[in-house]
């Protein structure tokens, strides 16, 4: 049987509408904050433009993107980019999978 006293928190806090209708929204918008801001419809378009043979797109990433990457420089990029993406909770989880996968 359902309790109506855990409908509403003490607090005036009305839990079930933060897992059913807030966090779900609060996920788009940053998805798509994120999709806005960091360009990321380029890189499908670059994708696009690569996987459907376009050779120019294909010499100018090499030229340009690829190089970069093999510079001084680029190399830097690439181990800021990899300390960003290593954190405490991606961590975890990656043990966790492998884990379970092991």
């Amino acid at each position: 049987m359902f309790d109506f006293n855990n409908l509403v928190d003490p607090s005036g806090e009305i839990g079930w509408f933060n897992l059913v209708v807030y966090n779900p929204i609060a996920i788009i918008n940053n998805t798509t904050v994120g999709y806005e801001m960091c360009d990321v419809y380029s890189q499908f378009d670059k994708f696009s433009g690569m996987f459907s043979g376009d050779f120019a797109l294909m010499g100018d990433y090499l030229a340009t993107d690829l190089v970069y990457f093999f510079t001084e420089d680029g190399i830097k990029a690439v181990a800021d980019m990899t300390s960003l993406i290593t954190c405490g909770a991606s961590d975890a989880a990656t043990d966790a999978i492998t884990k379970v996968a092991g």
